[in-house]
This record gives structure tokens, C-alpha cells and sequence, in this order.
């Protein structure tokens, strides 16, 4: 005995869903590597995972992002807030 047997299963709703969600990612990393604001990510905790030019600046000196690693060293409260605020 031969056969042959096949499932098809429609995934356009889901393509359309992953190709939503790249274009979505795309536009915000443009907005981020565009440096007109200052952009940072991070968690509830407040740590800064992420931030572009424009952010660093904003909070460090100039040539510290490009060599250090936001996730260990940078919390948003100790950047954003000048020493003795409460």
C-alpha cells in the first residue's frame, strides 16, 4: 500500500503579524540611532540597559557609552538626579 498524506496550515495571519512587528522594530531603532532625543531602556528596577548618544550625553561623559556596558554600571535614579536631591 502507497500514499501520500499532507496537512496545510494557513500562516499569512501570522506573517503579516511578524512582518507588523519588524517594520514596528525598525522605526523605533531609526528613532533611536537618529540621536535627536535622548533615548533610554531599562527595566522597573531602573536600570538602564540601553541608551543612544543623545542619552549618554545627557548623563555621562561623551565617550562613555561607546566603551562601557549600561546593564552593570548605570541607574537612572544616580544619572538623572544631581547629588542631594532626595
Amino acid at each position: 500500500m502507497s500514499g501520500v498524506s499532507a496537512i496545510a496550515r494557513d500562516i499569512s495571519e501570522r506573517k503579516c503579524a511578524e512582518r507588523a512587528l519588524r517594520d514596528r522594530e525598525a522605526r523605533i531603532r531609526r528613532l533611536v540611532d537618529a540621536n535627536i532625543i535622548g533615548i533610554f531602556i531599562g527595566d522597573v528596577r531602573g536600570r538602564v540597559s540601553e541608551a543612544n548618544n543623545a542619552g549618554a550625553k545627557a548623563t555621562v561623559s561623551p565617550g562613555w557609552a561607546a566603551t562601557n556596558s549600561f546593564s552593570s554600571c548605570l541607574c537612572w535614579e544616580t544619572a538623572a538626579m544631581p547629588h542631594g536631591w532626595p
